[in-house]
């Protein structure tokens, strides 16, 4: 079974109302792997795309973060020339969730990544990015957030018992 399947599995008897996924392609394979039970439309939404590091794609991480410790900037708040901070990462990010709680569905399935979950979970807590890096989140892991119509709470975080 693969991931993407483990996670279709797992959330096969769920009902949803709205499938959002990051534009990016391993996101979107995920999606449709998850989906094929829902046959919901997925929504394509670049809110939920990876932190955007430019110059840095396709470079060993160690250069980056090489740059990131010669800068004047905490790391969280460092970007390359044309790319994005942790903490603008959050603000796309939640600026999405915003516009989901807002919306008439109330089950949402989202496909990200890593990045945006991390700084997901500080920001629904009014945290900055600062400690988005001591959230854990496996590939293909479950999250859960519920919206009780003033705040988010965190129900579930990076789950991975479907994989086992």
């Amino acid at each position: 079974m693969t991931a993407g399947g483990g996670a279709a599995e797992r959330l096969s008897t769920r009902e949803f109302d709205a499938v959002y996924s990051s534009t990016m392609k391993r996101a979107l394979q995920t999606a449709h792997v998850v989906n094929e039970r829902h046959g919901l439309e997925i929504n394509q939404v670049d809110a939920l795309r990876e932190v955007e590091r430019a110059e840095y794609g396709g470079e060993p991480f160690d250069d980056m973060v090489e740059d990131i410790r010669a800068s004047d900037k905490e790391d969280y708040l460092w970007k390359p020339d044309s790319g994005e901070s942790l903490e603008e990462l959050k603000h796309r990010v939640l600026g999405f969730i915003e516009k989901v709680a807002q919306s008439p569905h109330d089950n949402v399935l989202a496909i990200a990544h890593g990045g945006p979950i991390k700084v997901l979970v500080p920001g629904v807590m009014g945290h900055t990015s600062k400690r988005s890096y001591q959230v854990r989140t496996d590939n293909c892991s479950v999250n859960e957030l519920a919206h009780n119509g003033r705040y988010w709470e965190i129900e579930l975080l990076n789950d991975t018992s479907h994989l086992r």
